[in-house]
């Protein structure tokens, strides 16, 4: 298709060289000082009153009839241009214009309504733009100017709080945007965990966000298009600057290529927390990394009229690690190359472009540490055709192919330790060991990871007090909660099975659930067995005569108060623990206390998918501590460690084991909607706690229905498990 393009360019050429009652004036708008292209400048052609705006690549064209004619251009921020054109034939030529502060007198504007803020003549509504003399003159944020940030300022852009840099447009979530710059995909737009952005104020050219409207050639997003212009560099001299910031310092390069027919750009920016962390008197935060860096390439060489090749890149990565104790790594990587060529009346804009965006996550440094390592990438090629009709009609039209490639997957270290890695790269041969001890090290990498994350989070932020009053409506009628499991100990075909039957209270009380007394209780299996339930003391019910069995369907019923409730589950088996054992870990900036704690080890067999339940009592007392990422240890499915060994698992590593305690750990089999239901349930006890403060907790609805009145649902969930006990005694330090 794109040997085809000069052959329809020439066509075009030849049809118009057989209408010579008119010809063509094409080119570019520069800037005098640099001769960089300059956006959205303003040609007014005088005698017959046409005017005209150079295109998003800042090329011009029109059709005029032979003869003279006076040119003004001009554009905010520079002088305007007068110049006499003589045409005879199809001419380009370009213009540069000075730069000129924008100075005004004292201004009043009275007006009775409200003016519109988009042109309703225009097809790009809800559109911003700004350059970079304009982001030069806003406040900045410890230092550093933030293309993104500043989109802030506009009406419909927020973002979630200060610490991020991922916005939010007319309520979209942050990853609903694309986000292009020179026409590559940037997949994380964030440093130092979102409190800056990826782009480099001294490399940017401008910035154009489209909230709405979003035109074809850019695919589509549910929220917005954020497209990034790099700056093409001074094409008349070399000239350098660096700037010393709070918290990075950025140096930036330019000058010509090609005798003035090119330019070249590079710039840098780094931070240097690093360099003070390695003062510190605690070995652990001397050990400790905090750093990004990034870099801005860009070169350009123009040929012929209207011609022009550019090459441009971005590199940026951070770094940030904690003692001995995790290390997490991620960066950008993009490219572009770009012909741009005016054949007459159409200009034509070819594009290769390349993204790869990585993590790394690696969870402790030493035998049994693992890391985990996600990229993506994309690579596209497209076309871009802007045909002039005429002074105020133009017609755009394209084509583009593009691919994805996304990976995830665990690595181990080599033979000897574990070498800290920012992401990527190479196979890595691991030990038998340290190969059975993976999955345990991905079920727990979650957790640590959230909890890294929070401490760094720590270094940003600022408390506040102030006394808010609230107005408590009245709490709505109580529903019915069900906890209820029907439970097949191997090794014990026998024993009692339970429901727990409760209500809901108000939000804000601090009294047990309250019982629901009086219910009748009824479990039926597949074969017709009918198993009548006793209330043994208020809101339990318990059985001794149902004997469970493996594949077997379990039908629950429930009447209380008027309404009867139902549910069912079947019976799957669950994989044998192997061994209970205890692991001392020292005390560090993840593990708040020094001791033992609890671990097992079991076997998943293969086939999948598969899904646990964990439960650890301590002294008969059930800890699960509603903390942030609970649900990565408490409940997880096999996707990562299918049909392995899982060695050194700790269900529950916050909890310290004292010396003399008894430990049981029961690992129970769950079904894909058990599994769903106890992960929202840990994942909301770790959000909030109650108190005013907390995130208002969601429903959270089970498997049971109320098949009196469906509106009425009740809460919780009813199952059927096959569960492995194990115990021990917490060893002496």
């Amino acid at each position: 298709m794109l040997a085809l393009i000069p052959m329809i360019f020439a066509g075009v050429g030849a049809a118009h060289a057989q209408e010579p009652e008119t010809v063509r004036l094409s080119g570019y708008v520069r800037s005098a000082a640099n001769d960089e292209v300059l956006r959205t400048a303003r040609l007014e052609i005088v005698e017959p009153g046409l005017s005209i705006a150079t295109n998003r690549f800042r090329y011009y064209s029109i059709e005029l009839a032979p003869g003279g004619y006076t040119i003004r251009v001009s554009r905010l921020g520079y002088e305007t241009v007068t110049r006499d054109v003589n045409l005879e034939a199809t001419t380009s030529a370009d213009f540069a214009l000075p730069p000129r502060p924008v100075s005004v007198a004292e201004l009043t504007v009275e007006t009775e309504h409200e003016p519109p803020d988009v042109d309703p003549g225009t097809v790009e509504m809800s559109v911003i733009q700004f350059d970079t003399p304009a982001l030069s003159r806003l406040p900045v944020v410890l230092g550093e100017a933030d293309p993104v940030r500043t989109l802030t300022l506009y009406p419909g852009i927020t973002t979630t709080n200060d610490a991020t840099t991922a916005i939010n447009v007319r309520g979209g979530a942050g990853d609903e945007n694309l986000i292009l710059l020179d026409d590559s995909e940037v997949f994380n737009p964030a440093h130092a965990i979102g409190l800056f952005s990826t782009f480099n104020s001294d490399a940017v050219d401008d910035v154009t966000l489209y909230k709405a409207g979003i035109p074809a050639r850019y695919g589509g997003r549910l929220s917005s298009v954020l497209e990034i212009h790099q700056r093409e560099g001074n094409s008349r001299e070399f000239e350098g600057s660096a700037t010393l910031g709070l918290l990075s310092s950025r140096l930036n390069l330019e000058g010509p290529l090609f005798d003035g027919n090119g330019s070249w750009l590079v710039a840098g920016r780094r931070t240097y927390a690093d360099l003070f962390l390695g003062l510190a008197s605690d070995p652990e935060v001397r050990e400790s990394t905090a750093y990004f860096y990034d870099l801005n390439a860009k070169a350009n060489a123009r040929y012929g009229a209207t011609g022009q090749v550019m090459v441009s890149g971005y590199f940026g990565r951070d770094r940030l690690k904690v003692g001995s104790v995790a290390s997490v790594g991620w960066g950008n990587a993009a490219g572009t190359m770009r012909w741009n060529h005016g054949f007459g009346p159409i200009f034509s804009h070819v594009t290769l472009a390349f993204s790869d965006y990585d993590y790394h996550i690696q969870s402790g440094f030493n035998a049994r540490a693992v890391s985990l390592d996600s990229r993506v990438r994309h690579l596209s090629l497209s076309v871009d055709e802007s045909w002039t009709l005429g002074a105020r009609d133009q017609l755009q039209f394209g084509a583009g192919i593009g691919r994805y490639d996304q990976r995830t997957g665990a690595r181990l270290p080599a033979e000897r330790g574990l070498t800290s890695r920012d992401g990527g790269g190479g196979d890595l041969r691991v030990r038998d060991r340290a190969e059975h001890q993976q999955p345990a090290a991905l079920l727990m990498a979650g957790r640590r990871a959230v909890r890294l994350a929070a401490l760094s989070g720590c270094l940003f932020a600022a408390a506040c007090e102030r006394i808010v009053e609230v107005e408590i409506p009245a709490p709505p009628e109580p529903r019915l909660v069900v906890e209820g499991r029907i439970a097949l100990v191997k090794g014990a075909p026998g024993g009692t099975q339970r429901v727990r039957l409760t209500t809901t209270d108000a939000f804000f009380s601090n009294r047990p659930a309250p019982p629901a007394v009086g219910a009748g209780v009824t479990v039926t299996d597949g074969a017709g067995g009918v198993y009548p339930f006793t209330e043994t003391e208020p809101g339990h019910y318990v059985t001794n005569d149902l004997h469970a069995r493996i594949g077997e369907t379990y039908a629950l019923s429930i009447d209380y108060e008027g309404d009867r409730y139902a549910a069912s589950a079947s019976l799957t088996p669950v994989a044998p623990i192997d061994s209970l054992y205890f692991i001392f870990e020292e005390e560090t900036l993840v593990n708040d206390t020094a001791g033992y704690r609890a671990a097992i080890d079991y076997t998943d067999p293969p086939g999948g998918p598969d899904f646990y339940l964990w439960e650890q009592f301590v002294d008969g007392v059930n800890e699960p501590p509603p903390s942030s990422g609970n649900q990565f240890n408490l409940v997880s499915r096999d996707d990562l460690y299918d049909g392995r060994p899982v060695i050194g698992f700790e269900p529950n590593n916050e909890v310290v084991i004292e010396p003399g305690a008894h430990v049981m750990i029961r690992q129970a089999s769950l079904s894909r909607r058990g599994y769903d239901d106890y992960y929202a349930l840990f994942e909301q006890n770790a959000l909030g706690t109650g108190n005013s403060f907390s995130i208002p907790p969601a429903t959270i609805r089970g498997n049971v229905a109320n098949t009196t009145r469906p509106e009425r649902y009740p809460f919780g969930f009813f199952g059927a498990a096959e569960v492995s006990v194990a115990d021990g005694i917490g060893p002496a330090r």
